[in-house]
Parts: structure tokens; C-alpha cells; sequence
């Protein structure tokens, strides 16, 4: 077999999962919304807590540039499903049936497929929230990045400039789902996510943390499960546990700008800064929820 099928099948996988927790988010977006905006009729709340509210869920976008963000995001996707699909077919095709037509038919199947469920994305009536091929439970809350950040910072080996972002659950959780956008430096893996605590301001005690196990794409992520956690602060870091300080294995994206702070490990200590932020997203979980 040739060793690029399973990364292919493994990426097509991940996108398909991209697209169901969008689809998701989306759907969460469109019924807070409507909730809240009946809560508000019926004076179950008031003017000032449906403000707050609308301020904190959508972290600085309106609503109708979420959706675009989503929509936006779902056709990225679906085009590298094709894409994919088509280097699939090419492997898997036998020389007997490379000059078949039953190999485009199947290209285009798939190219059909996607595209009807490109349409039925804006009127899913899919409700709850739940990744596809996850069993880490519901999501309760999502924090991170709410910008995509282009330039690039180093992670080093022992955990030397291991790179943290401040983050919070308004929610308690038992699971929590890690993304970032990082790239290899070198051929090696080995790169993890990590939970942190906080501990006045700091980076505190590790809550755990999970593997990554795909590296082929930008986006890299993993679930850190068992967790018993209440809602509050956290820190989410990118670390590669192993190897030389003075190595440079992977680099994480970062943006300079917003809210949000950061923190690097020198080895001796946190350095943090304000107004800046490592493209990692986190996705709180609970099972019983």
C-alpha cells in the first residue's frame, strides 16, 4: 500500500470532523441567539445581562460575521475533501482501470455529495453540540484565539519556550478538545497539548494533556479526556516534552493585538504579555452534560 493513502484517508477524516463541529457551532450560534433574544421579550432577563451575554459569546464579531467565518471555513473544507478524494482514487486505481471511466464517476460522486452538503449546511437543524467521532461528551463552552494569527513562534524541546494561552470555562468540564495552528520544524513529532491551571495570573499545575498524533495538516489537535475540572481560569499550551532546549521542533502561530495574554516558559520562569495571542482554540466537554 502506498504510505500516502492512510494520511489522505486520516486528512479526509479530520476535515469531515472540521465540518460536522462547524455545522455545529453554527447551529449553537443561531439557537443562543433566538434564546436569548425570547428571554429578552419575556423579561427573564434584562437589557444590561442580554448585552453582556452577546458581548462575551461572540467575542467581538457580530453574528452575521460568524456565519461567514463558518461558511467561509465549510467551503475550505469540502474543497480539500475533493482534493483528497481524487489523490485517493489515484492510488487506489489498478492499472487495469486507469483508463476507466468508473474512477471520474467516483470523483464526481463525491465532488456531488460534498456540494449538497455545502447547501444543506445553512439550514442544519441539527441541535446540541457534539463532535462527530468524539465520546468525550457535549460541548459546554469554547474559548481561545478569535484571530488567526500569521506570523510564527518557536516551541523547543524539554519544554523550553513552551507557549500558552489564558483561557477560561464558564462551565465545568470533563474533557477538552485542543487546536492549534503549528507547523514542524524538523522531521520529528511528539508535540502536546497541555492543561494548565492558573495561579494568580500564572501558569500553574498541569490539568493534563494529549498527544498529537496527525502532523501532516497546519491544524493540529487532540482530546484530553478524564479530566474532573471546574469552570474558571486555564492556561492551553503547546510544549514538546522532549529533546534539546536549544532545538526549535515546532512553531505555533501568533498574532500581536486584542485581549488576550500569553505566557512563554524560559525554563526558570513564565514571561507573559498582554495583547497578544497563540492561535489555540479549546472546546470544553462534559459527559454528563
Amino acid at each position: 500500500m502506498n504510505e500516502q493513502l492512510p494520511r489522505y484517508k486520516e486528512a479526509q477524516q479530520e476535515l469531515m470532523r472540521q465540518i460536522q463541529t462547524t455545522m455545529k457551532n453554527k447551529t449553537l450560534l443561531q439557537d443562543t441567539l433566538k434564546e436569548w433574544q425570547e428571554q429578552l421579550k419575556r423579561g427573564t432577563i434584562d437589557t444590561a445581562t442580554y448585552t453582556n451575554s452577546m458581548q462575551q459569546f461572540l467575542q467581538g464579531r457580530s453574528a452575521n460575521e460568524w456565519n461567514k467565518v463558518y461558511d467561509d471555513h465549510v467551503k475550505k473544507c469540502n474543497q480539500g475533501l475533493v482534493y483528497y478524494a481524487e489523490k485517493i482514487n489515484e492510488l487506489e486505481a489498478s492499472e487495469e482501470t486507469k483508463g476507466s471511466i468508473w474512477p471520474k464517476v467516483g470523483i464526481v460522486a463525491v465532488a456531488l455529495v460534498l456540494f449538497f452538503t455545502f447547501l444543506a449546511f445553512s439550514d442544519t437543524k441539527i441541535t446540541g453540540l457534539f463532535i462527530f467521532g468524539e465520546d468525550a461528551g457535549k460541548i459546554v463552552f469554547e474559548d481561545g484565539y478569535t484571530r488567526e494569527g500569521t506570523r510564527w513562534s518557536e516551541i523547543k524541546g524539554d519544554h523550553y519556550y513552551e507557549r500558552c494561552l489564558k483561557i477560561k470555562s464558564e462551565a465545568d468540564f470533563t474533557a477538552a478538545k485542543v487546536m492549534g495552528k503549528v507547523t514542524r520544524a524538523t522531521e520529528g513529532e511528539n508535540m502536546q497539548f497541555i492543561l494548565r491551571n492558573d495561579n494568580k495570573g500564572d501558569p500553574a499545575q498541569e490539568v493534563g494533556s494529549c498527544e498529537v498524533r496527525s502532523y501532516e495538516d497546519v491544524i493540529k489537535s487532540c482530546t484530553i479526556k478524564n479530566l474532573e475540572q471546574n469552570k474558571g481560569d486555564y492556561w492551553v499550551c503547546a510544549s514538546h516534552p522532549e529533546g534539546d532546549k536549544d532545538q526549535t521542533y515546532f512553531t505555533i502561530a501568533y498574532r500581536v493585538g486584542g485581549e488576550r495574554k500569553t505566557a512563554l516558559w524560559t525554563g526558570k520562569s513564565w514571561q507573559k504579555l498582554d495583547r497578544s495571542s497563540y492561535t489555540m482554540r479549546v472546546q470544553f466537554m462534559n459527559d454528563d452534560a
